[in-house]
């Protein structure tokens, strides 16, 4: 299964890799909304991760993407500064499964991934 985290900031994905390998899941990065569908249209998406601090159009408009597709429904995980309420209020009300502050995700990050195995 893949894991597809919406970032530009690469800071979390080598502890993404590294959680996700032994679980058998592959890791895509992606800042746009054309490398995001054409990781998604492959089928075997099992969690996205939406790092907050990218642009909210882009993250958006690719949870109601995922919401609208009523075929399959991988887990979705935001994650943000624990100061920018806003955008994880944002987040839980456009139908995120979890919105975690950046230090609830980096401790979390192992049990994250091994739940969406």
């Amino acid at each position: 299964m893949k894991i597809i985290i919406v970032t530009r900031n690469l800071f979390f994905l080598p502890r993404i890799q590294n959680a996700a390998t032994p679980h058998g899941h592959i890791v895509r990065q992606t800042e746009s909304l054309d490398r995001f569908n054409k990781e998604y249209d492959q089928n075997d998406t099992a969690l996205v991760l939406i790092d907050l601090e990218e642009d909210p159009d882009l993250w958006l408009n690719i949870v109601g993407q995922i919401l609208a597709d009523k075929k399959r429904k991988p887990r979705l995980v935001a994650y943000g500064p624990h100061s920018d309420t806003t955008s994880q209020e944002t987040a839980q009300e456009a139908g995120c499964d979890t919105v975690l502050t950046k230090g609830e995700f980096s401790r979390d990050l192992v049990e994250l991934i091994a739940s969406s195995s």
